[in-house]
């Protein structure tokens, strides 16, 4: 579009990202979008050889530039988890439920680490190329290309891509079609208020890009509302008497979910989103350090 190809995010390896550049009927791409700095988004911008500019929200550039300074580190340990999980962590998987927790959380770890372990690990310590920045919570490209944000949501900044003359919307993680969405920033009801912005933005006649899933129109959108509004429903029944109890928030929930939801893969992650948004609901933002505790002891369940 008017002389530039643009790439919106760039999946979580360079094998990946460059399979993607490969198939683009427009050529190789010379301008990259981010929806949000997470490792699945930004991990393969290596792969395209003809980038020169990179647009993103300003509050991106600091955590795109830390997970690419950690990348090389975080690679060995990865690479340390594949073969500990290959030697013992998959045998303790079989009787995983009988283990203590801390345990539980060490093999649950290696199984991560062994799963990540088998992407690409090259990145670059920086990002290589030119990067404009914008703030607020708008942002435009050429004037026909709309960057909306909506502050922390799904990570600690997201943003949707919207491109009017092609009725297309990127919408990076705050869309999950089939697949349960994952909380580490907002409310459920930040992450409402986004798509009831999105679903009075546009129509029927467009298609939106999911950031985990197929490419949707507003009925994916719905369906998402659906589940926010489900797990909301859900928190408020249940109660929030895990955060005090250090157990598992929305038990219930995950055990017995709505019909329509039932065939959503990981919906263990409702444990995970449910324990967030209690944390919400009583003024409490979420720890950071805490999360990567909760995220395993879901994948438990």
């Amino acid at each position: 579009a008017y002389g530039h190809v643009y790439q919106v995010d760039s999946l979580m390896d360079r094998n990946l990202a460059g399979a993607m550049d490969r198939s683009s009927e427009l050529g190789p791409a010379d301008t990259f979008i981010l929806t949000h700095p997470h490792p699945d988004h930004i991990g393969g911008i290596l792969a395209y050889k003809n980038l020169t500019t990179a647009i993103m929200h300003e509050k991106m550039r600091p955590v795109v530039e830390g997970i690419l300074g950690a990348a090389k580190g975080e690679a060995k340990q990865q690479a340390a988890a594949y073969y500990l999980y290959e030697w013992f962590g998959q045998y303790l998987q079989r009787v995983l439920n009988v283990l203590p927790l801390p345990l539980q959380r060490l093999v649950v770890g290696l199984e991560l680490g062994h799963y990540f372990a088998q992407f690409d690990p090259e990145k670059p310590e920086h990002l290589p190329i030119d990067v404009a920045t914008f703030n607020g919570d708008s942002g435009f490209v050429h004037d026909h290309i709309e960057l909306k944000c909506f502050g922390p949501t799904h990570s600690s900044f997201d943003c949707m891509v919207i491109v009017p003359e092609a009725k297309v919307v990127f919408a990076g993680d705050l869309l999950f079609v089939g697949v349960t969405p994952i909380m580490t920033s907002g409310s459920a009801q930040k992450w409402l208020n986004a798509l009831i912005w999105l679903e009075q933005r546009i129509d029927s006649s467009w298609k939106v890009v999911a950031g985990h899933g197929p490419v949707t129109s507003v009925e994916g959108v719905e369906a998402v509302k659906h589940y926010f509004r489900a797990l909301q429903d859900a928190v408020r029944q249940e109660g929030c008497s895990c955060l005090d109890d250090h157990t598992m928030c929305g038990l219930n929930f995950y055990s017995s979910p709505p019909d329509e939801l039932r065939d959503w893969t990981d919906f263990h992650r409702a444990a995970l989103n449910a324990h967030v948004e209690c944390g919400w609901m009583n003024g409490q933002q979420p720890d950071q350090g805490e999360f990567m505790n909760l995220f395993v002891d879901a994948e438990v369940l």
